[in-house]
């Protein structure tokens, strides 16, 4: 449980970070058969795009014809991701009381705060 999924709630809230800066931020996922951007695209929105290769991830113009995106309020994004992160710890902690110590956990626990 505090494996694969806790590296991809850290980095949804490491995407944060990139929102507010307006940089692209990429998310792998299974060690690279897929990716998911988020980046700029304008003063109110970020596109979050999911991209089949890591050249895609990079560059949208070398994007696939089956990956997908969709523009998302910057509050919105914000928003979902720490209460993703919230309800992630919150329902780890609560199966097993024991990772509460894990370091993976603190890290989640300091920056679910928002």
């Amino acid at each position: 449980m505090t494996g694969f999924a806790c590296g991809i709630v850290l980095n949804l809230l490491d995407s944060v970070d990139a929102v507010l800066s307006d940089e692209r931020y990429i998310i792998e996922f299974e060690f690279g058969p897929s990716w998911m951007v988020v980046e700029p695209w304008d003063d109110e929105a970020v596109n979050v795009a999911k991209s089949s290769t890591l050249m895609g991830a990079r560059n949208p113009d070398d994007r696939l014809d089956i990956d997908t995106s969709r523009p998302v309020l910057k509050d919105a994004w914000i928003e979902e991701v720490v209460e993703t992160a919230r309800d992630f710890h919150d329902t780890v902690i609560e199966m097993n009381p024991n990772l509460r110590t894990r370091d993976v956990m603190e890290q989640i626990r300091e920056n679910r705060q928002g």
